[in-house]
């Protein structure tokens, strides 16, 4: 048996089911409520820099589980995170406080409680970096994790500019501003903000200490990594994010040149930030606004850069879990209710019998479950991938042999199913609210087919411009309506559930397809960038863009939870790989990722496929090496997954 599906087998059985209804997570299912955990102690210590912070307000703050917070969203009552202590040494606007002594030591007693699952993080405001001088500008944080399993009375933090960067990016999908933290209390969005906590983890050791000066710099490598895998941080990028916050934190005052510079610069339409905690979550949401770096003298955290990054990104690269070069053509990366990321390995031609063969599961914190990945399904160039609505069974293409393989995630059962015909290319697969796979094929033939979930051939829609479809998609609702792309006559399809042409447009060489809330149809194009198109068909209402200045292949799209475009775009100019990047644009169709997008670590890697996970990372693979990447925090956290969206009116919405 796959040693995760017990686990998964039990979140399937009783947390589908609170997706389903919309009730909160935060019960125990022996219990009648919301089980309360006492408080613990916990020490630690505010550094700006390598000097202590005295006289700061300490805060143990609670994410609510209400209403969403997030990028866009501007800070109101109702996404208030919660400050939990009930004594300390005063209190003001934020809540109850602690102060921190003269060597920035800090102790809170456990005269406070939080609920199972609740997240927490702690926050420290204002204080005398130089010992005297007050600068209520500084603003640090750490991330604690889960109420009841992530942290204990042994728990040693240690907050600085590093941790805040940390716990800044790791929860930027859920914040507003520093106060400002939460979301809704559905299951997926539970989940999402728990996944994002623990990915502050991967960049930070909160337990490091501030006194030694080589420790309190990011983490180089991801901890605790498993089954054959290995994680790489970017530590120069995040010490250079931290240091960007010092230069205002060791100042004596929120009116010096530092601080007003940093927060002129950092401010949003619906943020203006106070602190220095706040900026950095700004940074994250917005990565592209490098008009924040300003490092000078001696900065604090080494190694960091003496110019401007390209941009303000986190990118974590991982190895391991059965990955092959060529990884997931299209579709070929998908996130289930629990936030780990599957992908299916394409590599090598389509042609013999050496390709790959492997399904790849992570976790959400990028460790393979799986040692070398899963190759027990008789896969064969398997390049397509697709939950159903329940997330209980995933069907997956093989381009190889041209056929389906149903699996069974609770279980391991799998069974094998021939599409055909011969050398049909299968590339796509989507499932429908009824829980029907529909197959795209490429090079033959029927061009799409719908099967139900035994295996039987149930429609075969004809016309309508089909010719080399590869990729397809549902409108939202119950037998909402079927887009499919096509790049044989240059055409995207609409059909009815039933099969039925509705209409046919002609816009580009589309290699894919997302629908959004409005029921929007947007497609990435080969050559044209990405197109939007309205519910009804017809004429394109945004055609050509690419979000770099020069030519991009738009090889993949999909949506966040507030419907904004994100495109995987690989091209070669001249042989040289200078267009390839990760692109985002609103849904206005605006760019909002800058002049040359994300681009990945290499002039040379080609971003193939992408996902948005529901913390609001976003995972995308390469067609030229075995790594699988995540930008941390960039994105707006959605609900996953597609189908499961599509049968909820949830998609390109928050969880």
């Amino acid at each position: 048996m796959h040693p995760q599906r017990p686990l998964l087998a039990a979140f399937l059985s009783v947390t589908v089911a609170l997706i389903l209804t919309g009730c909160s997570s935060r019960f125990d299912p022996a219990a009648s409520g919301p089980v309360t955990i006492p408080g613990v102690a916990l020490s630690g210590t505010s550094f700006g820099g390598r000097q202590p912070v005295a006289g700061a307000h300490v805060y143990v703050m609670r994410a609510n589980h209400s209403s969403y917070a997030g990028p866009g969203i501007a800070p109101v009552a109702g996404n208030l995170s919660n400050s939990l202590l009930t004594t300390g040494s005063g209190s003001d606007s934020v809540g109850e406080y602690v102060l921190t002594d003269a060597n920035g030591k800090f102790s809170v007693s456990s005269d406070y409680a939080c609920t199972a699952g609740d997240q927490i993080y702690l926050l420290s405001l204002g204080g005398k970096p130089d010992g005297t001088n007050n600068n209520t500008a500084i603003g640090l944080m750490a991330i604690l994790g889960t109420c009841g399993t992530d942290f204990s009375s042994s728990t040693t933090v240690n907050m600085n500019e590093v941790s805040t960067v940390a716990a800044a990016y790791a929860m930027a999908g859920f914040a507003s501003d520093a106060t400002h933290v939460g979301t809704s209390g559905s299951a997926l969005a539970l989940t999402g903000i728990k996944n994002a906590f623990h990915t502050a983890n991967q960049l930070y050791d909160i337990s490091t200490n501030p006194y030694s000066a080589p420790n309190t710099s990011a983490r180089t490598a991801i901890p605790n990594e498993a089954n054959g895998g290995t994680g790489t941080v970017p530590q120069q990028q995040i010490d250079t994010l931290a240091d960007i916050l010092a230069m205002c934190v060791n100042t004596t005052s929120s009116g010096s040149t530092q601080c007003t510079t940093l927060f002129t610069n950092g401010k949003t339409a619906s943020v203006t930030p106070t602190d220095t905690a706040t900026v950095a979550i700004l940074m994250a949401q917005n990565p592209s606004n490098t008009s924040v770096y300003n490092v000078s003298g001696t900065p604090p955290f080494t190694p960091y850069f003496n110019t401007a990054p390209a941009n303000l990104t986190i990118l974590l690269t991982f190895t391991g879990g059965g990955l092959n070069p060529g990884l997931g053509q299209q579709e070929g990366i998908v996130v289930d209710p629990t936030g780990n990321i599957w992908a299916a390995g394409v590599y090598g031609d389509f042609t013999g019998s050496s390709g790959g063969t492997t399904l790849s599961e992570f976790s959400p914190l990028g460790i393979p479950v799986v040692a070398g990945g899963i190759t027990t399904l008789g896969l064969s160039y398997p390049n397509a991938l697709a939950f159903d609505s329940t997330s209980s069974t995933l069907y997956i293409t093989n381009s190889g042999n041209d056929s389906l393989v149903k699996y069974t995630v609770s279980g391991g059962a799998h069974t094998s199913f021939s599409t055909g015909p011969s050398g049909a290319l299968d590339v796509a697969v989507a499932v429908d609210s009824a829980g029907d796979p529909w197959v795209a094929n490429t090079t033959t033939a029927p061009w799409v087919q719908r099967f139900n979930s035994s295996g039987t051939l149930v429609t075969t829609p004809t016309g309508n411009g089909l010719n080399g479809s590869n990729m397809i998609a549902f409108s939202a609702g119950s037998l909402g309506n079927v887009w499919v792309a096509n790049n044989g006559d240059s055409n995207i399809s609409l059909f009815t559930n039933a099969g039925a042409a509705v209409t046919t447009t002609v816009i580009g060489q589309n290699d894919g397809v997302v629908i959004d809330a409005s029921g929007n149809a947007w497609f990435s194009d080969m050559y044209n960038g990405t197109t939007k198109v309205n519910s009804s068909g017809g004429s394109p209402v945004f055609h050509g863009f690419t979000g770099l200045t020069g030519t991009a292949s738009t090889s993949a799209i999909v949506l966040d939870g507030a419907g904004n475009v994100w495109s995987a775009n690989d091209s070669f100019n001249s042989g040289v790989n200078t267009d390839n990047a990760i692109c985002a644009l609103n849904n206005s169709a605006a760019n909002i990722s800058g002049a040359h997008g994300y681009p990945p670590p290499t002039a040379t890697t080609q971003p193939n496929a992408i996902a948005v996970d529901l913390s609001g990372n976003v995972w995308y693979d390469t067609g030229t090496d075995n790594k699988l990447y995540e930008l941390v925090g960039i994105a707006v956290p959605v609900a996953n997954p597609v189908a499961y969206a599509a049968a909820n009116s949830k998609l390109g919405a928050r969880p």
